[in-house]
């Protein structure tokens, strides 16, 4: 019963009702705590599980009581260095930057990252994306000298393991390119802009949002040059495409049209 109760929560959070989820999820939790106890892994992933849905409802103090609750039960039972209490601070981390509370996320992004490379491994997929999100805090904080060591470690990283035109590898280079617009590097961002956007037109649809998105990126650096003649080209090939794919009510539509108001 109380699988079936955690699965059914599960499709109600993948239809975002999560209000819905988040009974299931506690009735779930109720029943396994009973027979199980407190410190059982199918405890645990039932409060992950809840943490996850306070967090998609804003309801951050509650979401922090689960996380906090799941670290100190893992503490308890696995080794320090186990890649589950990295991805629990991650989650942590994160809901901190959620909450503005930096000092406090800080130490948790730094505690993943150690755990991770020494159980993972240097070189591990897990250790790339957890130094994409710490790199992004920087790049947040503009410490952007911190941010940009952290994309190209991760950067290596994906490309050894994914190869040079993946998706992963894609992704950071979008990062690393909005820190060089920040750092006023624009040749640099535009170079690894393009090489982003060419990745993402070869692996996916061309009305995949991520396009959109990297044009979107592209259209702003040449808009911030006053490359109007550059970016009107792009916008043009793609605005019927975007417009058809994006719902009007996503923020990442509402971006470019505000874009396009610029370049008439």
């Amino acid at each position: 019963m109380a699988s079936c109760l955690n699965n059914l929560a599960g499709l109600y959070d993948a239809l975002a009702k999560y209000n819905k989820a988040k009974a299931l999820y506690s009735q779930s939790l109720a029943i396994k705590m009973k027979i199980l106890g407190n410190e059982h892994f199918d405890v645990v992933t039932i409060l992950n599980n809840l943490a996850t849905i306070h967090y998609k409802l804003g309801e951050y103090e509650e979401s922090e009581d689960f996380y906090l609750s799941i670290l100190a039960n893992l503490e308890k039972s696995l080794d320090p260095n186990n890649p589950y209490i990295a991805k629990v601070l991650n989650n942590l981390a994160e809901l901190y930057c959620t909450q503005k509370k930096y000092s406090e996320a800080e130490p948790m992004y730094l505690r993943s990252l150690h755990i991770r490379e020494i159980s993972l491994g240097e070189y591990h997929p897990d250790v790339a994306t957890i130094l994409n999100n710490l790199a992004l805090f920087y790049d947040s904080k503009d410490r952007y000298s911190e941010a940009e060591t952290l994309y190209l470690r991760s950067l290596t990283i994906r490309t050894k393991v994914f190869g040079k035109d993946s998706l992963d590898v894609a992704v950071i280079q979008n990062n690393l390119a909005a820190l060089c617009v920040n750092q006023g590097e624009f040749n640099k961002a535009e170079s690894l802009f393009l090489s982003s956007l060419k990745i993402r037109r070869n692996k996916l649809e061309i009305t995949h949002p991520d396009i959109a998105v990297s044009l979107n990126n592209l259209l702003l650096l040449y808009i911030t040059q006053g490359k109007y003649k550059v970016a009107i080209p792009i916008f043009k090939n793609y605005l019927m495409v975007i417009k058809k794919t994006l719902d009007k009510k996503q923020h990442n539509s509402k971006m470019i049209k505000n874009n396009f108001q610029k370049l008439k």
